[in-house]
């Protein structure tokens, strides 16, 4: 793997005229658990795209006692208020910031950050700066012995629980369609299933729309960064799960999402070494879709989609849309 400057001190590096600030600084955690893992990523690569040896985080979100927030690290991320980095060969005094990234240090790093940076840049950074920090409940989950044969399970992350309840209809045109799922499972011959998705405690379901035809259960963010063949969700939470991990040999995704636009993804097709990434496409074109996305996800025909699509170490980067 590259140095953890190689991209900073590319020689060709477009450079903006402004300087690199002292610090970055993460001013609030947005949204749930698999953002924040985003922010401490987007955060860190722009602090060494400019040698810059400070990153400055929120305080620890605390469970409210007999509550339950929206918003939660208990257990998942233990992130230090002052995280320091390591030193380049060159100073942050001496370099202006790459034109890719924000003019401004200081915000939430989600929906602002550095464009264009290769998957196995923040499969770099997570390893280094956030797997030390992983909360300890989740971090023991994740050292846990390996149960034999889990090589050939395929583990799929369906997300629906805030979808529906915020009425985020967008995330989820952006989930695979069931077909896509079938298409997966009958091309590579996995026979074992493990679903991770979150249960409606009335239905003692899922809400997604595939859940029907996807009977297993599996609920754990470690059942995620222990999978070895990973399904992605459109879900900053799948794409973290998979950064995170030191198992994961195989991901497949659904091509033609709003990966950047809408979930502001930190992965690409420029993927880390030792993993492979395939993609299907469904050439989705939302504002031409009548009736729910739920229904479209259900019923959109297997021989519509494309692919696989192979992503690997060194692959080009598309256009981020």
């Amino acid at each position: 793997m590259p140095s953890l400057f190689s991209l900073a001190d590319q020689q060709d590096l477009p450079r903006s005229m402004t300087k690199c600030p002292p610090e970055i600084r993460v001013n609030e955690w947005n949204g749930r658990i698999g953002n924040h893992y985003f922010q401490v990523s987007q955060a860190v690569v722009a602090a060494l795209l400019c040698h810059i040896t400070h990153v400055k985080f929120p305080p620890h979100i605390y469970m409210q006692v007999g509550g339950r927030n929206y918003q939660q690290q208990d257990g998942l991320l233990d992130m230090p208020e002052d995280l320091t980095l390591p030193a380049g060969l060159r100073r942050h005094e001496d370099l202006n910031i790459p034109i890719s990234c924000p003019m401004y240090n200081n915000h939430t790093w989600y929906q602002h950050h550095c464009r264009m940076v290769p998957a196995w840049h923040h499969r770099q950074v997570m390893k280094a700066f956030l797997r030390p920090y992983l909360g300890k409940t989740l971090a023991n989950l994740v050292q846990a012995p390996r149960d034999v044969g889990t090589d050939r399970v395929l583990t799929i992350h369906l997300r629906a629980d805030d979808v529906h309840r915020w009425n985020k209809g967008e995330y989820e045109w952006g989930q695979p369609p069931c077909s896509m799922y079938q298409k997966i499972i009958a091309e590579f011959g996995y026979r074992s299933m493990q679903i991770v998705a979150k249960t409606n405690p009335v239905t003692r379901r899922s809400d997604a729309a595939c859940d029907g035809w996807l009977v297993d259960y599996g609920r754990d963010l470690s059942a995620m960064i222990r999978a070895q063949n990973l399904v992605l969700a459109f879900s900053s939470l799948s794409l973290s799960a998979a950064l995170l991990s030191n198992e994961l040999q195989v991901m497949y995704r659904r091509r033609d999402a709003q990966w950047y636009s809408i979930l502001h993804s930190i992965i690409n097709c420029n993927v880390w070494t030792g993993v492979t990434m395939y993609e299907y496409n469904t050439s989705l074109q939302q504002d031409n879709q009548t009736g729910s996305a739920s229904e479209w996800l259900k019923t959109f025909p297997p021989e519509q989609i494309t692919g696989p699509f192979t992503c690997q170490h060194g692959s080009e980067i598309k256009p981020e849309i």
